[in-house]
């Protein structure tokens, strides 16, 4: 339904199928309320695949309370140029933002411990990330082919670098963390 452009979810629905608005036309999603093109009821997680492939969202309002971002939820939304991710976000699933890749800039919680494979792989537009402290895990792939990523701090908390995590990125210099070192 690439040519839906505005949708009202009433705040006693239950339920909505994790790919059923999948590739719709919104340029706006937020909670029940915000004003935006796509008002969506979750509250505590945004499911597996909620906005996959919507290629005009620019913008989502994401709920102080979601802990969790599911597997796929913004993959190739091309469009998206940022967002907030709430304090509470503990747990971001694997191809979460993969190939968003106008996604400029990014501020991962600390309360996240694994960047999961595949995560942020073809975010083209991402210059630089700095990785909370807490995480101990990057899984494969999560940067790849951010050919755009030229400067990366990982805290010490980080105990593996999974293979390719960061293949395709233009890293010239790698030191300890507070070093003048791209990674």
């Amino acid at each position: 339904c690439s040519k839906l452009a505005s949708i009202k979810i009433p705040a006693g629905l239950t339920t909505i199928g994790s790919t059923a608005f999948s590739g719709c036309g919104f340029t706006t999603a937020g909670p029940t309320g915000s004003g935006c093109d796509y008002e969506f009821p979750w509250t505590t997680s945004i499911p597996d695949n909620a906005f996959r492939g919507c290629g005009k969202l620019t913008s989502v309002e994401i709920p102080a309370g979601v802990t969790k971002i599911g597997t796929y939820a913004f993959y190739s939304c091309s469009s998206l140029t940022g967002i907030r991710i709430p304090s509470g976000v503990t747990s971001i699933g694997k191809y979460a933002f993969y190939s968003c890749s106008s996604l400029t800039g990014i501020q991962i919680p600390a309360g996240v411990k694994t960047i999961d494979a595949d995560t942020f792989e073809r975010c083209s537009a991402l210059t630089s990330i700095d990785i909370p402290s807490g995480v101990t895990t990057i899984g494969s792939a999560a940067f790849k082919d951010c050919s755009n990523l030229a400067k990366i701090t990982v805290p010490a908390s980080v105990t593996k670098v999974s293979n390719n995590a960061f293949a395709g990125c233009p890293l010239e210099t790698a030191g300890p963390t507070g070093s003048d070192c791209d990674y």
